[in-house]
């Protein structure tokens, strides 16, 4: 069964990294991609990121445009886009850890998404502890 990719919202993006949900159960685990309209590497790591969210059915997935408010890089201190954190929500504040950058970057999607993937399961280990 094919899974979606949600696209996120200035107020949901909000929810989530405040860590701040009604009637859920905790820990909560989230995969967010931060993109652009206009950049080519994520569009070339869409289908990539759907795998994963396919592979990884105990996270939920979702995307940020981030042309639909710029200021989200300076507030969550990234350089660019295609850009994808974890967030984890449990009873303390939420931990929210970025992939790092690549060494040699993919030449069409920035990422390789086997580095996608070791860095999700290594955040979900971390955070079984």
């Amino acid at each position: 069964m094919s899974r979606r990719v949600e696209r996120l919202s200035r107020g949901a993006l909000q929810r989530i990294l405040s860590g701040k949900f009604k009637d859920e159960q905790k820990p909560l685990f989230f995969v967010i991609k931060f993109y652009s309209n206009g950049c080519h590497y994520c569009h070339e790591l869409h289908d990539d990121y759907v795998n994963m969210a396919n592979k990884h059915d105990d996270a939920s997935f979702f995307a940020f445009n981030i042309d639909d408010d710029p200021s989200i890089q300076n507030i969550l201190d990234f350089k660019g886009v295609p850009t994808i954190c974890t967030v984890y929500v449990d009873t303390r504040k939420p931990r929210i850890r970025f992939i790092p950058e690549p060494s040699t970057p993919h030449k069409k999607k920035w990422y390789y998404a086997r580095d996608i993937d070791s860095f999700i399961n290594k955040e979900k280990m971390r955070n079984e502890r």
